[in-house]
């Protein structure tokens, strides 16, 4: 076993990594791409061990750089579960596990476990970037294989028309998940042989190349038996066409894994087993080790505060809020067209057109009680300019309110389906302070968790343009005065119910 000072740090560090790990079970459970999630965690675990065992003399020489890498990954991850925005915690995670290392062990030490720790991110749901490429090549080459075939199919985008019917090519059919596989498998082996670059390079090149053509095939094959659907074979293919996926995936991976036999490195001297442990320890330092402790056990106390003050119950279905009363105004009707603005998972929210006999506003605003991930006023899929609309310019505003304060609204010009052009005023108030900018929504929110709330509320106008606007951006003014008002309705309706 390790010495306290190695021992307790890494203790702390998983301890403030339960809950990021905790949402990449949920992840790896929902998501097939990363179902080998699980697998792969473990197998990180099997090479840490590994390593240690290779050359178990391990020289503690504590280091300032960690430390410091440490304090900037900590706040990184901090800001992550705060703000739900889950994906920079999680990939946070293995940089976190090598800086405390580095910080109470030394440079040796952390370069030795970087490697097997850096095999980590292989679970991590950072690599959804390459999604739409590998979905676009494989269109591409699928579109290819139909015409050199001669197969009565016609393309148009992601759809594929046969006489037979429609398919549609999918996120899940871009491979993603054929190629992380590979990819980590040879990787492992890698890691496992301590191959050179070049071996190394070359077999996961190979498995990633035999992975896509895999998958090409399937896809192909989908669309083919799709084209007579009435024999067995074609009918299992198209119904079980991912099963199908992974048979195939099985039969392309045997040149890989003969490749793999072949790249075999030669025993060495460093590959016998070895039982004992030697630890030393550099003189001097003991500073750092307690400072690196005292500052995880601070950061495991704000990882309590964030996750205990959230709603655990995710709201199945949105609530339909009252519309508010607005002096001056009158409701003229319901607001359920193409252009109502979408945020995703709103637990509540009201929709409707007010006027004043002269002008004509929109207003929609949504409640967060609690926001979580996938429920939250900022979100990567918000559409502000609502389903069926393309933004033409944003820029910020701040319109005074009743009180005397300022209330911040970013302003967008959008243009409909239909040719008309409209003004939006979207804001935002986050833990009870106001913002159009959706950065800083992230960052009030993280501050609100630390003071323990957790409540937003979204606030979205719009007007119908004229010839240049301004007579809808003089209606949206107007009817901002009653921001401040709009915004306690809303939070205050659920509370009340």
């Amino acid at each position: 076993m390790p010495p306290w000072p190695v021992l307790l740090p890494c203790v702390l560090i998983l301890a403030f990594s339960l809950p990021t790990l905790v949402s990449l079970h949920v992840r790896y459970l929902e998501d097939a791409d990363y179902s080998h999630g699980h697998l792969v965690l473990l197998l990180t675990v099997v090479l840490v061990v590994l390593e240690g065992r290779r050359n178990p003399v391990f020289f503690l020489r504590p280091s300032w750089t960690g430390f410091a890498c440490v304090l900037v990954f900590l706040a990184a991850s901090l800001f992550g579960l705060a703000s739900t925005a889950m994906l920079i915690a999680q990939a946070a995670l293995p940089i976190l596990w090598i800086g405390t290392l580095w910080a109470v062990a030394g440079d040796e030490f952390a370069r030795r476990f970087a490697l097997p720790l850096s095999f980590a991110w292989f679970a991590m749901p950072i690599w959804d970037v390459f999604l739409e490429p590998l979905r676009q090549l494989t269109i591409l080459v699928v579109t290819g294989g139909l015409h050199a075939f001669d197969m009565p199919a016609f393309i148009e985008g992601n759809l594929v028309f046969v006489p037979t019917g429609t398919f549609e090519i999918q996120g899940g059919c871009a491979g993603l998940r054929y190629a992380l596989v590979a990819v980590t498998l040879a990787v492992f082996s890698n890691l496992l042989n301590r191959r050179s670059v070049g071996a190394s390079a070359l077999l996961t090149g190979a498995a990633l190349l035999l992975a896509l053509i895999g998958n090409w095939l399937r896809v192909f094959l989908t669309v083919a038996a799709g084209l007579s659907p009435e024999g067995l074979i074609p009918r299992l293919i198209a119904d079980y066409h991912t099963a199908f996926g992974w048979i195939v995936f099985v039969i392309f991976m045997i040149p890989v894994f003969y490749l793999d036999r072949v790249l075999q490195p030669r025993p060495t001297a460093d590959s016998r087993e070895r039982v004992a442990t030697e630890w030393r320890r550099a003189p001097g330092r003991n500073g750092l080790v307690y400072m690196s402790s005292l500052v995880l056990v601070v950061a495991i106390a704000l990882n309590i505060r964030v996750v205990v003050g959230r709603t655990s119950e995710v709201p199945t279905q949105s609530e339909t809020l009252a519309a508010a009363e607005v002096a001056g105004w009158q409701r003229s009707g319901e607001w359920v067209d193409g252009r109502v603005p979408y945020f995703v998972g709103a637990p509540a929210y009201a929709s409707a057109w007010y006027s004043d006999g002269s002008a004509e506003v929109g207003v929609y605003a949504a409640h967060f009680a609690s926001q979580s991930q996938g429920h939250e006023v900022v979100h990567t899929h918000m559409r502000l300019e609502g389903q069926n609309a393309i933004v033409v310019a944003s820029r910020g505003v701040a319109t005074p309110v009743e009180s005397g304060a300022g209330i911040a609204f970013m302003e967008i010009e959008v243009q409909d389906r239909d040719g008309g052009r409209r003004l939006i005023w979207a804001g935002f108030r986050v833990g009870g302070s106001y913002t159009a900018s959706r950065l800083s929504a992230k960052l009030l929110q993280v501050l609100g968790v630390l003071r323990g709330r957790h409540d937003a509320q979204a606030l979205v106008l719009t007007a119908v343009c004229d010839s240049d606007c301004g007579q809808a951006q003089a209606s949206l003014a107007k009817f901002s005065a009653a921001a401040a008002q709009l915004y306690d309705d809303i939070a205050s309706q659920p509370a009340a119910r």
